[in-house]
């Protein structure tokens, strides 16, 4: 946000910024868990009513163009997450977390 204050618009000029340093799937961020964890990635069906694959086209280059460098890396904040919530696992409802009903 300090980058698009500091770097206002000419008058008339229309500019969005999509403020986002990386794009993930749910995949990639099950594989992510995986990784750190050892967890095995359990897959099932999509209870959603949605295409499988598609692409959510968007582009954080407004940003790049004013200098935005990402600062933080997805897997490092997971490592941190997990270790903060880890004290708190056996507290988990393993049976609320799968879906129990399809939208399809």
């Amino acid at each position: 946000m300090t980058l698009a204050i500091e770097n206002p618009p000419e008058e008339g000029e229309y500019r969005v910024f999509n403020q986002y340093a990386d794009i993930l799937s749910v995949n990639e961020i099950a594989q992510t868990v995986s990784k750190i964890t050892g967890t095995k990635i359990d897959h099932i069906k999509n209870p959603r009513k949605e295409k499988e694959n598609h692409t959510y086209e968007t582009s954080n280059k407004n940003l790049r163009d004013l200098g935005y460098e990402k600062k933080w890396f997805f897997e490092r904040e997971v490592e941190k997450l997990i270790i903060a919530i880890h004290p708190f696992t056996m507290k988990a409802d393993k049976n609320i977390i799968k879906p129990t009903h399809s939208w399809s």
